[in-house]
């Protein structure tokens, strides 16, 4: 039996078509786990890429946070800060480029961001500006400190 060129054609179109969505299916999955620019120590395993990736959704989170808080949506700012703190339940596994050694000092800031962060879910209810503000800083203090010492 033979087939015609046309029937070979579509063939050919499909599993081109077929190829390139494979490769675009990788790229894009590859894309969420891009580098990040800073420089590391070691190489950069798939633990510390979904590091970086957990630790941008809590970011993206805590940004939204903020703006919700101060746009008055109490209801998302609290979505936004529950979101962070079930994201941040990976950070007690992550693994620091910087001062490993430490990991006991790590923990301690790690707990105390979740303290922290539920605190301010707490004071976004009260309607207190003052004690929000403050919150916010807290948090935002802790992650700064973190970051310094481990990132």
């Amino acid at each position: 039996m033979t087939v015609s060129p046309r029937v070979k054609l579509r063939r050919y179109d499909i599993i081109t078509r077929l190829g390139l969505i494979t490769i675009f299916i990788f790229a894009s999955a590859s894309a969420g786990f891009a580098d990040h620019t800073h420089e590391h120590q070691r190489p950069v395993t798939i633990q510390m890429k979904t590091q970086h990736k957990t630790m941008d959704i809590i970011n993206e989170e805590w940004n939204a946070a903020r703006n919700f808080i101060r746009a008055d949506d109490l209801k998302s700012a609290d979505t936004a800060l529950k979101t962070i703190l079930e994201k941040s339940s990976y950070i007690e596994k992550f693994e620091g480029y910087h001062n490993v050694e430490k990991r006991t000092e790590f923990l301690s800031e790690y707990h105390l961001f979740l303290d922290l962060v539920k605190g301010l879910r707490d004071k976004i209810g009260l309607k207190y500006r003052a004690s929000v503000d403050t919150a916010i800083r807290e948090v935002q203090e802790s992650c700064t400190r973190c970051h310094s010492l481990f990132k």
